[in-house]
């Protein structure tokens, strides 16, 4: 038997899956209770997931925030009287697109009071001819303080305006989860981006569990063209409410 004093684990842990047949039971609880306050249940529905051990250093999350997200962008983006004569192809009708990020930023409030989350996409559409071609748009989404649920125990939120306040002065970041397909419409003229953003806010902790990917996407999901996407960087310094520039 390995002597866990020499990786500095606990020796609780290796009693840890043996006492308990089910360690993953509260965080279901969890997902099962809070999931929809989290956003599990806005399209794309989040599968039950899986009891999977981790070994991690931890960004803890505090605070989930959830939002459905939408776009529409016009093929051509001009009257065709505009084009000169120019001939632009034909998309594909009724198909799925790639969605890739390509930036993510966001901003707090002077205030304090909201927060605010840019995306940055590229959207690749297929034509008539088989050529791709690419589209490039941004999202904006606003998340008010008030729509915040503390994490695990969603039952005491959402945070009040107080709350949410003192909520920043102790969380050294946020993470972003982006889950969005892209399809075209029954004319191929237009394409319609739908999903949803989860913004979530973290502490530096040290953690030792046994988790869930509470946000994975299930088959059926993967194959309508849903992709998942986590974005994550550091609030500096947090307790001026300070603005952040897109990756470039």
């Amino acid at each position: 038997m390995i002597d866990s004093k020499y990786f500095e684990i606990p020796d609780f842990c290796s009693l840890t899956r043996q006492a308990d047949p089910e360690p993953c039971n509260d965080c279901l609880n969890t997902f099962a209770v809070c999931g929809p306050a989290f956003g599990t249940t806005l399209t794309p529905v989040n599968p039950t997931p899986e009891c999977v051990c981790h070994d991690i250093c931890v960004e803890e999350v505090r605070y989930i925030s959830s939002q459905n997200a939408t776009a529409c962008i016009a093929f051509p983006g001009v009257n065709s009287c505009r084009l000169g004569g120019v001939q632009l192809p034909t998309l594909l009708p009724n198909e799925h697109c790639d969605v890739f990020v390509i930036c993510a930023d966001e901003s707090i409030t002077d205030n304090c009071s909201t927060i605010t989350v840019r995306i940055g996409l590229l959207i690749v559409c297929m034509t008539n001819t088989g050529c791709p071609i690419p589209f490039v748009t941004t999202i904006t989404l606003v998340f008010p303080g008030t729509s915040f649920f503390p994490f695990p125990d969603c039952t005491t939120g959402p945070l009040n305006f107080v709350q949410f306040q003192q909520a920043l002065e102790i969380i050294d970041g946020s993470c972003t989860v982006i889950q969005l397909n892209a399809t075209t419409n029954a004319t191929g003229t237009q394409i319609n981006v739908n999903g949803k953003v989860i913004e979530k806010l973290w502490k530096h902790e040290n953690l030792w569990v046994v988790g869930l990917r509470p946000f994975d996407l299930s088959p059926n999901d993967v194959a309508n063209g849903f992709v998942s996407f986590t974005v994550s960087q550091e609030l500096q310094p947090i307790n001026t409410c300070a603005t952040f520039p897109c990756p470039i």
